[in-house]
Parts: structure tokens; sequence; C-alpha cells
């Protein structure tokens, strides 16, 4: 989509001589990718308070899209999930500053037990009055980031803070090019779902002294909408009346009124409450405008520990729609960008996106012959067949045989869906000639543990493959050529909430599916050259080993479904 806005400035610029190179905006690398230097010209030239969502495939650029934004007279607060990305794509690739939690930062002042982070800060409420602020290295990041035209901070900094909103907010008011960037977006439902979501254990009960838990079963009728909104206020004054002891302290100790300060156990304790009561506040707030919108379960059974029922209270959210817009969007420009948001409208219609909202699909530079996703004469590996042996012998073979038609040395990565189903698949394989080739991490493996045991594998074995549930997103497979999905990434309906969010909307459920798969198919060709096939010369195989799939095929990308072919 290209606005007349866009067009106008490209003539202006075009007549100027200016230089569109990438060096123009700022950014470290030559020449443009294809698409890139229109879309950055696209959204420097939206209007402020503009809400743009951006198609855009692996290797198309992303971060300079962001970069860009936060050049000359421009100023771009990036916002991701994961500190990984934050560190390698912002900051070291195109130089943000970057702030994380402050967890992430040692406690500067000598006075602090070891290994006390910034977190533990006894001056939390007012960091600067500690006597070692100008040696804190969360607040020099801070105040980097502050000050920068291009800063990135993770979504839960974002939600936890106030600061960057006002930020943005004032360089709006004052009619500053100002954006928020939105990165891999396709993840902000479920960001905003477990944001504005509270769950209250057994332990906290006894800790805060809230009343019983009432009994509702997980439905939105109007009778536990009512039932869960009077619980919610009790238990809200109720931590209110716990921390009000800590609060009284805290005030003394900044007036200069006591000796002593909170410790650490104390502050602890106070945050902890304090999060805690503003949690179960924003929740009755929002049970009160969008009722039928929640799923509500309390009571006997309602959580789990180490698989053993247990009491507790839990309300969700069954969409996104009511809460996103007043999460992210606000007077500066906001950009979504994903490599998956498949159907642009139900991507829309899902995070609450105004009607005037913009939409650019980005082409792949890639052709679809050179990135080709192929469907394996697989049976449909859903529950009907879930344990039916012919079928699963089957799924082993059409895999086996695929494997067996890439140069030995080519590793991958299958995924699935369950443990389980990793040692069996395994299992399975092995009986085709590939087992030796085959690593499936420990069911009780940490996600670093299990990546520095699969680098450990991969050197001692020459093609080595894994099979893994956990590397749906977030997995950097450049050293692996070989990419299946063995079975379609469906919502674990075993979950009571998740079945209660596909009778809500089936249409999010088959659209989240996709965007699991697209995720998952991407692992391997990462926007290099040398992922994706040449005349003559196959460089990987991604491809589909589940007849279901095609239940999502009409909520992809369209770009992913230009490339998908059989085998």
């Amino acid at each position: 989509m290209t606005t007349k806005m866009h067009e106008n400035a490209w003539e202006i610029e075009s007549v100027r001589g200016t230089a569109l190179a990438p060096r123009a905006y700022g950014l470290p690398h030559e020449p443009n990718r294809p698409g890139q230097r229109e879309t950055i010209e696209w959204l420097r030239g939206l209007p402020l308070g503009t809400v743009a969502v951006v198609s855009a495939p692996t290797g198309s650029g992303k971060t300079s899209f962001a970069a860009a934004l936060g050049h000359a007279d421009g100023r771009a607060v990036a916002l991701v999930k994961t500190k990984s990305l934050q560190v390698e794509n912002y900051g070291s690739s195109y130089r943000f500053d970057v702030l994380y939690g402050r967890g992430n930062y040692d406690c500067a002042n000598p006075d602090a037990i070891r290994g006390a982070t910034a977190n533990d800060c006894l001056y939390s409420q007012a960091m600067h009055d500690c006597p070692e602020a100008d040696a804190c290295t969360y607040l020099i990041a801070k105040q980097a980031a502050r000050a920068s035209r291009k800063a990135s901070l993770n979504y839960s900094y974002w939600l936890t803070s106030r600061w960057p909103r006002h930020a943005l907010t004032e360089h709006a008011e004052a009619g500053r090019n100002v954006s928020l960037v939105m990165d891999e977006a396709h993840q902000l439902s479920d960001v905003t779902l477990d944001w504005t979501s509270v769950t209250v254990s057994m332990r906290d009960r006894i800790t805060w002294e809230l009343p019983p838990f009432p009994v509702l079963h997980g439905h939105a009728r109007a009778e536990d909408v009512y039932l869960a909104g009077q619980w919610l206020i009790g238990a809200a004054n109720a931590v209110a009346l716990a921390v009000a002891p800590l609060e009284r302290k805290r005030e003394r100790f900044a007036d200069g009124y006591a000796d002593a300060a909170l410790s650490e156990t104390e502050q602890k304790t106070l945050t902890a409450g304090e999060r805690l009561q503003s949690k179960l506040d924003a929740v009755v707030e929002a049970l009160n405008t969008h009722a039928g919108d929640w799923y509500i379960r309390s009571g006997p059974g309602t959580l789990t520990n180490g698989g053993a029922p247990m009491p507790g209270f839990v309300a969700r959210p069954l969409t996104a729609r009511y809460h996103a817009p007043g999460l992210f969007l606000g007077k500066w420009t906001s950009v979504l960008m994903s490599a998956t948001v498949g159907d642009p409208a139900t991507f829309a219609e899902e995070l609450g996106l105004p009607a005037g909202y913009v939409y650019r699909d980005i082409p792949n530079q890639f052709s679809p012959e050179q990135r080709p996703v192929f469907t394996l004469p697989a049976p449909a590996m859903g529950q009907k067949n879930r344990d039916d042996e012919s079928a699963l012998n089957e799924q082993a073979r059409v895999i086996a045989e695929a494997i067996k038609t890439c140069p030995p040395a080519w590793g991958g990565i299958i995924h699935v869906t369950r443990k389980s189903e990793a040692a069996a698949l395994a299992q399975r394989l092995g009986r085709y000639g590939i087992g030796g080739r085959l690593w499936t991490p420990r069911a009780t493996d940490s996600t670093d543990w299990a990546m520095r045991e699969w680098k450990q594998f991969k050197r001692r074995m020459r093609g080595a493959i894994a099979i893994t549930w956990a590397w749906w997103e977030g997995y950097d497979g450049v050293d692996e050529q070989i990419c299946i999905v063995a079975k379609t990434p469906f919502p674990n309906l075993a979950d009571d909430y998740e079945r209660a969010r596909m009778a809500y909307s089936g249409t999010m459920f088959l659209q989240r599916t996709a965007w699991n798969l697209e995720q998952a198919l991407g692992r391997t060709r990462r926007g290099r050259a040398e992922d994706y096939d040449a005349p003559g010369e196959r460089r990987g195989l991604v491809a589909i080993a589940d007849g279901n799939w095609t239940r999502v095929q009409k909520y992809m990308s369209a770009s992913l479904r230009d490339a998908v072919t059989s085998w």
C-alpha cells in the first residue's frame, strides 16, 4: 500500500537529489534490500498518530525500519519480547540505546547484599536519592534511553514503567516525529492477555490474608463476573491493609523522620503487594467494562503444583481487542511489524486497531522457487491419529525419506508440540536409518542447558538433527539446513482456558496456529542468500509433515502461501 503522501515525499527527495542509500538514514549497511527504501520512506511520511501494520518477511530489514524512524529529526522506541533480540538486532546491529529491566543491573550501593541488583534498591521509589545514584548502571542506561533518538525496551518494561509513555506523549504533543515500533507484533495478543490477567494462588491467599476463593467454573456468566468482582475488591482491600505499615515506614524514611530504611525482605514484600493490588484493581475495572469477554475460574482444582490440583483464582481476558489499544497506542505513530502478520483483518480485529489503520505487505526478496515449503505426503496428525501406529509410522517413514534426499552433512530441526512426541518420533525415525543423527532434549532441561547440549552434540555428530518442542520461535538455525514441522501447532485444548478461547473465537484459534506454524518454518531461513535455493541447486529443506496444516492455510501470510508446494 502506497499513500499519496509517500509518493509526494519521494518526488521531492528525488528532485533535491538526496542520497537514498541506507546511510542517508543512519543505517550501517549497503545496499538497500528490496522494498527497504520504499518502506522507510512510507513510514517516515505517515502523519503523527497513524497506526501502521507492516508484514515484513525475514531478511527484509524490520530493525532498519525502526532505526530509520529514529534518524535525523525522528525519535523511535522499539519494543521487543526477548533480551537476545534487544542485544543482537537493536543494540549490536543498529546501535540503539538498549534498556533492560532493573534485575539485569548490579546494585552500586556498597551497603547492598552481595548479588543485589537495581531491582532490590532500597530507594526503589526514588532511586536518584541513593548516595550511589551517579554510579548506578541502571540509572545511567535509563537516562541514555530517555535522551536517545533510538531506544529499545522489552514489552514488560514498557508495561511496568510510566516514563516511556509520558516521554512519547510529550514529544507527540510538541509535534515531533516520534514512533513506537512493536517488533514481533504477532505476539502482542498473548503479551496483552498475560499482562491483563490475574492469578492468585493459595500461597498468595495465605500471605495476604485474602478471602476464601469463590467457586467459579470458567464461565463468563453474569453471576460469575459479579462474584469474581466482589472477591477481587475484597482481595485488593486486604493487600492494601497488609502493605500499609511498610508504605508508612518507607515514607517516613524518605522524609528523613526515621533512621532505618526498609529491609530487603520488607522492600520485596511491599513491591509484591503493590503490584498485586494494582493488578486486582485493574481487573475489576476491566470486568465492569467488558464482562462477557473474560474467562473466570476459582476454587478447588483451578491451579496445579507439580501436576497436583490446587485451589486458586484466575481471571483472563478471552481477547486482546479491548486492552491492547490502551496499552500500546497513543498520540505517537504506532508501527506494528512482524514476519507473520497472517490475515491482516484478523490481526487488526484481535488487537482492536482503529478502522483507519494502514497496512503494507513487503514482497519477499526471494522468489517462491528459492524458498519452497514442501508438504510431505504424511497423514493428518490430529487427535484421530494420535495413537494410530500405522499413521505414526507412515509419518516417520515420509520424514526419513525426505531427509535422505539431502546431503548427509545437512543438520536440522524437527518441530513437535509435546515433550512425549519428541522421544516417540526419534524412536520411529530410528527404524528408517537416521537414528544416530537424532538428538532430543531432556524433559527437565532448561532452555539454556538444552542449547549447550545441542551445540555439543552438533560438534560430535555430522548432520545432527534436533527433535524439539521448544524452538518454534527465537532459535536462529544458521547452522541448519533442514526444518520440518511434524505437528501443526494448534493450541492445547486440554487446557480449559484454551478451550474457552476457541469457543470465543474460532478464527483467532486458527490464526494463532498459523502464526506458530510460520515461525517454526522460518527457523533455518534467516534472510541470508545462502539459506535459499539457487537455479539447479537446493540449499535447504523446509517441509510440513502433517496433513492438518490445510486448516490454517488461509490465515498464513501471502508470502508463505505462495511458497507452499507438494513434495
